[in-house]
């Protein structure tokens, strides 16, 4: 097994990287969780953990100062560096950057154009050859096929990272627009087998606005759903003169500090597991809206597919899709999304999320009802509690899972063939020897470890 090594400054000797380093580096850290911050003045590390963030992005004038802070903090971060500026320029500020302790991460160039790669590919070379415990990865706005091939062969980044912000004005989002990119970075991230994030739209400025509790929830967990396994929200803190983010141009935090930092730690449980997985395929589950003609099925978004049978691979699913019969589950903002995943060990998992988000709506006010029919030989599934971080046992009723979702968010779901993929296996007790023996019944509550049974379900010893 390769063991990644903490680096603090150049290494003495180069030390060779797998091809795989991205994903394997990965799997070792806690699902990356980062906002982008600009100003070391305001910084403070514990309010900065308390926003659900757990990895600092360092940009910009002040960055060393930044990492500095994180590094007393004991705060990993990732640092930004430019090359459009020089290479020597890069290379030297990624030395003098490097000697805080904490990094884990280096992000080079923005956005880079076609000709600035060559640029990027040499810093991304000095990093892996002289920082080598740590990620070298850029962030791209262009996802045609061309460039990413380009940037793939010219630079060799460790994962893919892009942005898309797709809140403007008081319009909602344009879904086709929306799922192009996040289709595109993970349908070529996939093909060569490297990790891919994202970052999050959480600012505003003279044509974008900040988003709802609901918006802020669907960029994250559709990401999640196919199956993004990073994410860095731009931006947690910007320069005065900037935009507003998660605090005011004043340093004060806004509504959407609160926001996510109520959503961090949902995503860190369900990335202890989701970090392991392969996404292999996503599918829409459109939902139905009322016209004057009548009740008609919402279009699925261009570059997706709707859900059919087999989806996946998955030949226990019957039918999924939203519970009409609940109250105020017609709409046309009123759909879902299912990712289908697999781990190291071909074990089958599935993600539902609702995918409804509205201007000024809180996750609450969007909630919808799901359903999803299997056929008989499943009759209970395990979920990764996103609240607790705890694998639970869901009975189902007449093969039926019923599930209701907060506007944006999803639930992370497998068969009961075994543990959840990177949650730790449960050290033998004596309940859990008698368990497996047969001598206390499957209804005692057995919460040792990282499995939950809950007591209204059933379990099989």
């Amino acid at each position: 097994m390769f063991v990644l090594l903490a680096v603090a400054g150049p290494a003495a000797e180069a030390q060779t990287r797998p091809a795989d380093f991205g994903k394997q580096w990965v799997r070792s850290h806690p699902f990356m969780i980062s906002g982008l911050n600009q100003r070391a003045v305001h910084l403070d590390v514990d309010e900065y953990r308390a926003a659900g963030l757990n990895t600092l992005s360092a940009w910009w004038d002040s960055t060393a100062a930044q990492t500095a802070i994180a590094a007393a903090g004991d705060l990993p971060w990732h640092a930004h560096v430019e090359t459009r500026y020089g290479l020597a320029r890069a290379l030297n500020k990624i030395d003098q950057i490097g000697q805080s302790a904490g990094g884990t991460g280096w992000l080079i160039q923005d956005e880079p154009p076609l000709e600035e790669l060559p640029r990027v590919a040499e810093a991304i070379d000095y990093v892996k050859q002289n920082y080598p415990g740590m990620l070298a990865y850029t962030n791209v706005d262009n996802w045609s096929n061309f460039y990413l091939d380009r940037l793939i062969e010219t630079v060799g980044p460790d994962l893919l990272m892009f942005d898309r912000y797709p809140f403007t004005e008081d319009r909602p989002v344009k879904l086709t627009q929306y799922y192009v990119p996040l289709m595109a970075i993970r349908a070529k991230a996939l093909v060569h087998d490297m990790p891919y994030w994202t970052y999050i739209q959480a600012f505003e400025d003279n044509s974008r606005r900040l988003p709802s509790e609901s918006e802020l929830r669907m960029q994250v967990f559709t990401s999640l759903t196919a199956g993004y396994t990073g994410i860095s929200y731009f931006g947690y803190q910007f320069r005065p003169d900037e935009f507003t983010g998660m605090h005011d141009p004043a340093g004060h935090p806004t509504a959407l500090y609160e926001d996510a930092a109520r959503l961090g730690p949902e995503i860190e449980s369900l990335g202890q597991s989701l970090r392991f997985l392969t996404s292999t395929d996503l599918r829409y589950v459109p939902g139905r809206a009322v016209y004057p003609g009548g009740e008609l099925d919402n279009r699925t978004p261009r570059v997706l597919t709707a859900w059919s049978e087999q989806a996946g691979g998955d030949p226990h699913l019957v039918a999924v899709g939203i519970d009409h019969s609940a109250p105020d589950s017609l709409g046309r903002e009123k759909n879902g999304l299912i990712g289908f995943f697999r781990d190291d060990q071909d074990q089958a998992y599935f993600m539902i999320t609702n995918e409804t988000q509205r201007i000024d709506a809180s996750a609450a006010a969007t909630s919808l009802t799901f359903f999803i029919d299997f056929d008989d030989t499943i009759d209970q599934l395990l979920m990764l509690n996103r609240l607790t971080g705890l694998a639970e046992v869901v009975p189902l009723k007449d093969h039926r899972l019923t599930v209701i979702l907060p506007g944006g968010t999803g639930n992370l779901y497998k068969y009961d063939t075994g543990p959840f993929a990177g949650l730790p296996v449960p050290e033998p007790t004596a309940l859990g020897l008698l368990l497996l023996a047969g001598w206390v019944s499957c209804g005692a509550s057995r919460r040792s470890g990282r499995l939950q049974v809950a007591a209204h379900g059933r379990r099989s010893c």
